[in-house]
């Protein structure tokens, strides 16, 4: 169950969440569900630990955080997952905070456009995808992204590693994980915690 706390009081201006996905499933006053086709639930090997989001063949399955813990830019935002795909061929995986697909920042992962780990702000439909250069695997980390109006840094592991300037969006946002898959085949992403600091809207 998510630990959730908002305005402490050594710092009235700052709304805080996390959440290490303990239980038996996420829970769903904080968290739904969105896609054509998958599902999001504890795997097997570690329940009560981690929760595993995943995509049916040619489809693609989203865990969101609901609209009463939503966050902007504007009001600077740091977003912090620990996950980990669980396959590199023929599938996407996103862990950032999102309005919709047209709106969004991300640590993310598209083996039909590279091999590396990309850093994605989209705003208003236009996206700037950036390659870090960062072969991605299968290994867990954590990915934490530092917004503003003005600009987003990525941090893998707590190493600075690229900042986007362009396409910002200017939407309300929320925390969300998606795993895509591009094959016949279902493809899935594991994410172990989450932590948000920011001003919330």
């Amino acid at each position: 169950m998510p630990v959730i706390r908002f305005n402490p009081p050594e710092e009235l201006n700052e709304s805080y969440f996390f959440d290490d996905f303990a239980g038996a499933a996420y829970d769903n006053k904080a968290w739904a569900v969105l896609g054509g086709s998958g599902s999001a639930a504890m795997p097997a090997s570690n329940i009560g630990g981690q929760i595993q989001v995943t995509a049916n063949s040619n489809n693609y399955y989203e865990l969101n955080m609901i609209a009463n813990f939503s966050f902007s830019l504007q009001n600077n935002i740091i977003i912090t997952w620990r996950g980990s795909l669980t396959s590199l061929t023929n599938c996407k995986g996103y862990w950032g905070a999102n309005n919709s697909s047209n709106d969004y920042i991300a640590l993310a992962y598209d083996s039909a456009l590279s091999s590396n780990w990309l850093l994605q702000t989209k705003g208003n439909s236009v996206l700037t995808s950036t390659d870090t250069t960062i072969a991605a695997d299968t290994s867990w980390h954590e990915f934490k992204i530092i917004g503003s109006s003005t600009l987003v840094n990525l941090f893998i592991d707590n190493v600075p590693i690229i900042t986007n300037i362009t396409n910002l969006t200017t939407k309300v946002i929320a925390p969300f994980c998606r795993s895509t898959s591009t094959t016949m085949s279902t493809k899935s992403i594991l994410s172990d915690w989450i932590e948000v600091i920011g001003d919330r809207e």
